[in-house]
């Protein structure tokens, strides 16, 4: 796969095939369950929390992004009116359906419930949730999707594909009955949400089957050396002016990271994934869709990209200091120890002013004039 490269100057940038769409495209399963995969990541640039994996990061085309949103679906808040979340993204954590007015004939407007992954702080105040019942307020942000088919979670075998292909009425609610049991499904008010392990013979036999799928996966798709952008990075590694060393902020333009080693995030019983924890579940489409949800531990590197106008008035010195700070910048993200990090910062502050020392100006003694008697 061949990505351009912006080491060091700013190129108009080129879109990039999503390599997860290639390798693990959407389509229909016919004899097997049809899997969705999505992604979340650390990095050592963002501090322990983590983000989604967006087709942005790794500057891919999007795919299908027309498609109705729906409970679950990340979504980027562009309001109308002044809002201190403007442009944040959000996730779709449940649709308010409006019922037909009656007497005027008109559909109400649904109403969006959203919860935001990183909010802005404004004046002390952050704001988490937001309704809105504006859908052209919502811009729907896809995710990084890989698809499999291979045998359902709750038999080790086809019972979904069963239920899928059933064509008799009594037939198909039996088997429905059985999977939206709660024995294989979490409910949420009353309603199937979203799967959990039915503890069967098969449980173990399909967990090592589906981690040994999400192991492939993730070796294919996160590769060392590609250019992945952190959607966001703690400000003590941005190239911009900032107040507070520890906010999470947008890395500047300027700086480029590329994958140095990818890890998986366990989860319960040493898995390699989770079954992903939907609102609802739509139990009245035709094809089931697991929902897989993996989170990777990213190490990245980071570099600065020069301008042509800076490059063109690029010295030796300078760049004997950017590749310093470049270095201490990489060091810094990857230590723990405060006081060591503290003196690695003053490194790099002195790497981002050039390397000039201010000196003091020595202020002379006052001497005391004595009066003679």
């Amino acid at each position: 796969m061949l990505f351009i490269s912006v080491m060091y100057v700013y190129n108009p940038v080129i879109k990039q095939p999503n390599k997860f769409v290639n390798i693990y495209p959407k389509r229909k399963c016919k004899k097997k369950t049809s899997y969705r995969v999505t992604f979340k990541y650390k990095t050592n640039f963002s501090g322990n929390k983590l983000f989604n994996v967006l087709p942005e990061n790794f500057n891919f085309d999007v795919v299908n992004p027309d498609k109705a949103i729906e409970a679950g679906d990340l979504v980027r808040y562009m309001p109308k009116s002044k809002h201190q979340n403007n442009n944040h993204l959000a996730r779709v954590i449940k649709i308010r359906r409006r019922i037909k007015n009656v007497s005027t004939g008109q559909q109400g407007n649904n109403q969006y419930v959203l919860r935001f992954n990183a909010p802005p702080i404004v004046d002390g105040d952050q704001i988490r949730r937001v309704k809105t019942s504006d859908i052209s307020e919502l811009v729907l942000v896809p995710e990084i999707e890989a698809y499999l088919c291979t045998k359902d979670y709750i038999s080790g075998a086809n019972l979904i594909r069963k239920y899928e292909n059933a064509k008799k009425k009594t037939r198909k609610k039996r088997l429905r009955k059985m999977i939206f049991s709660g024995k294989n499904f979490v409910y949420k008010h009353g309603k199937p949400a979203y799967p959990k392990w039915p503890n069967n013979s098969k449980t173990n036999e399909m967990r090592q089957h589906l981690n040994v799928h999400i192991k492939n996966i993730v070796n294919k798709g996160f590769i060392n050396n590609m250019n992945f952008t952190p959607s966001f990075i703690i400000s003590q590694f941005s190239n911009k002016k900032v107040l507070d060393l520890n906010n999470l902020i947008k890395p500047s333009r300027d700086q480029e990271f590329k994958i140095l080693k990818t890890s998986i995030i366990k989860q319960n019983n040493n898995d390699n994934f989770k079954f992903k924890e939907l609102p609802r579940f739509n139990v009245n489409k035709h094809n089931i869709v697991i929902d897989l949800e993996v989170h990777v531990q990213l190490n990245l590197s980071i570099k600065d990209k020069l301008s042509e106008e800076d490059m063109k008035n690029d010295t030796q010195g300078r760049r004997v200091l950017r590749g310093a700070k470049n270095f201490l910048m990489n060091a810094n993200s990857n230590i723990g120890c405060a006081s060591h990090k503290n003196n690695i910062n003053s490194a790099v502050n002195k790497a981002f002013s050039g390397g000039k020392k201010t000196r003091k100006k020595k202020r002379k003694k006052k001497t005391k004039k004595t009066r003679k008697k």
